[in-house]
């Protein structure tokens, strides 16, 4: 009776983990792969257990490869669409911010929104970018005209004369509100509430304001 258990006991665990393994990835059917060597238990497993265990699967020759990207940006999903940067497919949308110092920058936004720096730039003139939630940011030095924009300068803003800013919704202004300003951003005011909503203004590290509301009236769609 005892050998009897002890042989169910292992034949239930070792079909445990056969499953576990093939949900996983690390093991797959018979046939699927190139490796034709399989796995027999004869002498400890019952019929049944034994004729799936031996019916199983190859082990995966190919290594398995990490899911974690370093340097990469995740994908954003919206609906039933992912976007990523770079896109693979269709196009993503990007903000470009000119500034006076590219790593100040990004190391702000990284601090204070939790960003992600995909990429730090470099002297031969690439931005950085810097994941944020569901869009992408850009940032880079000033300039004079290129041959791609042959008539326009890039420089960053006065402080007080801005003509486009973003524009970031929250669900819960006031834990916002303290949160970012615990790791060193500058509100101009304290939300206030204004139009069907509660916003506040900060801003970065080159002058740009950065719009914080939480809707309390208003609809959208």
């Amino acid at each position: 009776m005892r050998d009897q258990c002890s042989a169910d006991t292992i034949s239930r665990c070792i079909v445990f983990v056969i499953a576990y393994l093939r949900r996983v990835g690390v093991i797959y059917p018979a046939g699927s792969g190139s490796l034709s060597a399989k796995y027999y238990f004869s002498g400890y497993l019952e019929p049944t257990t034994l004729f799936l265990c031996t019916y199983i699967s190859h082990i995966k020759t190919e290594p398995v490869m990490s899911t974690k990207k370093s340097a990469a940006s995740k994908p954003v999903q919206v609906g039933q669409k992912s976007y990523e940067m770079p896109p693979r497919q269709g196009f993503t949308v990007a903000h470009f911010l000119t500034v006076a110092d590219i790593d100040r920058s990004a190391r702000w936004y990284e601090k204070v929104f939790g960003g992600r720096i995909l990429s730090t730039g470099d002297s031969s003139g690439a931005p950085a970018y810097i994941q944020i939630e569901n869009t992408w940011l850009l940032v880079n030095v000033g300039g004079g005209p290129t041959p791609d924009k042959p008539t326009v300068t890039l420089s960053v803003p006065n402080p007080d004369h801005i003509n486009s800013f973003m524009n970031i919704r929250v669900a819960d202004i006031q834990a916002c509100y303290e949160l970012w300003k615990s790791r060193g951003a500058e509100f101009i005011t304290k939300p206030i509430p204004k139009y069907g909503e509660i916003r506040c203004y900060i801003r970065d590290p080159d002058g740009y304001i950065i719009e914080v509301g939480q809707s309390t009236d208003l609809t959208y769609g």
